[in-house]
């Protein structure tokens, strides 16, 4: 509970599974996947904005029942569940060629849980537990309606000023979930920790 007595969204609500990744991962999961993010097979026009990949695929083109190619460099944010986009990336990396670099987003911790049934495979990926609760972001306009309902103070009458300020699909930092989340990446060990070591603890 905050401290104005209200429960932020983000730690409660599962009304949504938009909420977007935030700059300074994706710059180094950018970094870990060569320079270049080829395929981000969970996204949308806003996310891109900070993404950046050559393709992405919407939830209206249904990523899970299309293919994602061979060869490609992959960021992930999955909505959830994110089990069946897990499989779905497997079925690609061993469909792929020798080299080939991905990083999955867990959103929850709790996704080291959900993948350990098949050991073998999931030992393969690097991990990384950020060292702090990831804040993701969220559009101002949905920034503006979390924020609405607290108790007014000097403070949040001035972040809604600047909100209202702005565009309302405006990417901004949401609240930190409740949970710690976890960042899985497929490729060399030396060259995920040199990209992930300053976000959190490296294996």
């Amino acid at each position: 509970m905050s401290a104005d007595g209200t429960i932020p969204e983000a730690r409660t609500s599962a009304d949504t599974s938009s909420w977007y990744t935030p700059a300074y991962i994706v710059d180094a999961a950018r970094a870990f996947l060569g320079g270049r993010i080829d395929l981000d097979p969970a996204s949308c026009a806003l996310a891109n904005r900070t993404i950046g990949a050559k393709r992405f695929i919407t939830e209206e083109e249904d990523a899970l029942s299309c293919d994602w190619g061979s060869g490609l460099s992959i960021f992930c944010n999955p909505p959830s569940p994110p089990r069946p986009w897990w499989k779905k990336m497997r079925e690609t990396l061993e469909h792929s060629i020798t080299g080939q670099r991905a990083v999955f987003v867990g959103y929850s911790i709790e996704t080291l849980q959900q993948f350990q049934d098949d050991l073998e495979w999931f030992n393969e990926w690097r991990i990384c537990i950020p060292s702090k609760r990831v804040k993701y972001e969220t559009t101002a306009g949905d920034r503006v309606r979390v924020l609405q309902w607290r108790k007014e103070t000097p403070a949040l009458k001035r972040q809604l000023e600047a909100l209202l300020a702005v565009p309302p699909d405006t990417l901004v930092t949401g609240d930190a979930p409740s949970h710690a989340s976890v960042l899985f990446g497929w490729g060399p060990a030396d060259d995920w920790r040199a990209a992930f070591s300053h976000i959190g603890a490296c294996r």
